[in-house]
């Protein structure tokens, strides 16, 4: 599996790409969707955009892989992150904030293996990260990138190979 991390302007990926630079299968792209998201087979968003726009029910525990029927210019699957919110509420502990972050983004990869395990037709080789719309407020830039990195740690299947 590869990921896509993407924003509109080039310093907002920079500390992305600083803290993913040794982690290969990754690539990096700066535009705006639909253009972004070309060849990706999901996208991550946090779960009350999905499920405002995609349906569903909200899962405080975990992720979900929701269809993307709207062929609005985002990816055919959305991976919903659990409902998370208030992540980055006025918790002032950093180091809590970036373990909150980090499952958010371990929920996401396991769901991901998961259903990647058990589809039949579908499957999901190469996930959009759009940077400025996963709700992690002003952590987005500082803490998101660690917590993705230290997520990947523990998850092997983003490897490049697109399998």
């Amino acid at each position: 599996m590869k990921l896509t991390i993407a924003a509109r302007f080039e310093h907002k990926l920079a500390p992305w790409r600083t803290a993913l630079a040794d982690h290969g299968g990754i690539q990096f792209r700066i535009g705006t969707m639909p253009e972004v998201g070309f060849g990706c087979d999901a996208i991550i968003m946090p779960s009350y955009l999905a499920h405002d726009r995609y349906g569903g029910f909200y899962n405080r525990e975990h992720a979900q892989v929701l269809e993307n029927l709207r062929s609005d210019g985002v990816p055919d699957l959305i991976v919903c992150t659990p409902a998370y919110a208030p992540v980055t509420s006025l918790e002032s502990d950093t180091s809590v904030l970036a373990g909150r972050i980090r499952w958010v983004f371990s929920e996401c990869l396991d769901r991901i293996n998961s259903f990647n395990s058990e589809a039949d037709d579908l499957r999901i080789d190469d996930v959009l990260i759009v940077v400025g719309a996963l709700g992690f407020g002003p952590y987005e830039s500082t803490l998101g990138p660690t917590a993705l990195r230290e997520a990947l740690a523990a998850h092997p299947s983003v490897d490049g190979t697109g399998g």
